[in-house]
């Protein structure tokens, strides 16, 4: 009898590993054991100005400006070692308290003008349980509604309710709303070049970092928690594939970013550089400025980014084993 039991054990635990090893899969992470990363950061742009004849007078530029977001914000984390631009440019700040370039042309042409940014930064992991409590004055825009996050709207409430029931305390509830967001929103590349709405995410479930960031947004801020909207540059696989990318930080006594696109929600790492924190993306944009005669603005080519990683430093490789839909970390 005994026998038999054991024989019926081990067959039954053969059975669960072969029906285990067609939903188990171990992944690595490329940037969780990411502690710190050098590189250097290169944008280059173009807009173009057309003369317009109407018989007063020959065509003539006489000043152009371009002001631009791509200027890192230096913290604890982020570390700026240089910059540099094309043009003679100057640093300002906005009601936000994001630093923007402003490059100046002196001589500006008919046609197409092109210029370049450039940073070298060194940017460390941010650890959520190791940021400490600030008193922060929180800007309106972070804690209301607006025409992306509609914070107010039914579908918004809901879902967060739906997604926090569990929480036990604030950062319980920021990090289900991130994991929520990141489970639920299909990740479509089709709309890479659309700027949508939360509720609109919600209804259709799906959309690229910035609905995602957008939908969290709007969950944490229908729950009374701040939030605020994250722009800069991140990899989908480090060290290439960089491009823009949006995340979210939210206040519970402290700011603590979570990524709801990539699942990042007890650390950020070292491979998002920040340069700006702003109520929702369409406060981000690239801003041309143009003074003459018979003239008229022709297109803006926006930035196109490029990264060279110059140093990094890592620590143990995390291990991962997704089971049945679970993620188990066992390293």
């Amino acid at each position: 009898m005994k026998k038999l039991i054991a024989t019926l054990l081990v067959t039954g635990l053969l059975l669960f590993l072969l029906v285990a090893s067609l939903f188990l899969r171990i992944e690595r992470s490329p940037v969780e054991n990411l502690e710190e990363a050098t590189m250097r950061l290169t944008f280059e742009g173009e807009f173009s100005v057309n003369s317009v004849s109407d018989g007063n007078g020959e065509p003539r530029i006489t000043w152009a400006a371009v002001q631009s977001l791509n200027y890192p914000e230096e913290s604890k984390y982020l570390e700026i070692i240089d910059f540099g631009a094309s043009e003679p440019y100057v640093v300002g700040e906005d009601e936000f308290g994001n630093h923007y370039v402003v490059l100046n042309f002196s001589n500006p042409v008919f046609g197409i003008n092109k210029y370049k940014i450039w940073t070298t930064v060194r940017t460390s992991k941010i650890t959520v349980a190791d940021i400490t409590t600030s008193l922060d004055s929180i800007h309106q825009d972070f804690m209301n509604s607006n025409p992306m996050t509609q914070s107010d709207d039914p579908l918004v409430k809901n879902t967060a309710v739906a997604a926090t029931q569990e929480s036990i305390s604030q950062s319980e509830k920021v990090k289900h709303v991130s994991e929520w967001v990141f489970n639920n929103i299909e990740y479509d590349l089709a709309l890479e070049h659309e700027t949508l709405d939360a509720v609109w995410t919600l209804q259709n479930q799906r959309g690229v970092c910035v609905e995602m960031s957008h939908t969290a947004e709007a969950m944490l801020k229908s729950l009374d928690i701040p939030a605020r909207h994250v722009y800069g540059a991140a990899p989908y696989n480090f060290p290439s594939g960089w491009q823009e990318h949006t995340w979210v930080e939210a206040y519970i006594g402290k700011w603590i970013p979570l990524d709801p696109t990539w699942d990042e929600t007890e650390y950020l790492d070292p491979a998002h550089v920040t340069f700006a924190r702003v109520p929702d993306q369409t406060f981000v944009e690239e801003k041309v400025s143009v003074s003459g005669r018979n003239i008229k603005m022709g297109e803006m080519v926006l930035p196109v980014m490029t990264v060279e990683i110059l140093n990094e430093k890592r620590g143990k490789e995390p291990i991962y084993v997704k089971l049945f839909g679970k993620k188990f970390k066992i390293r």
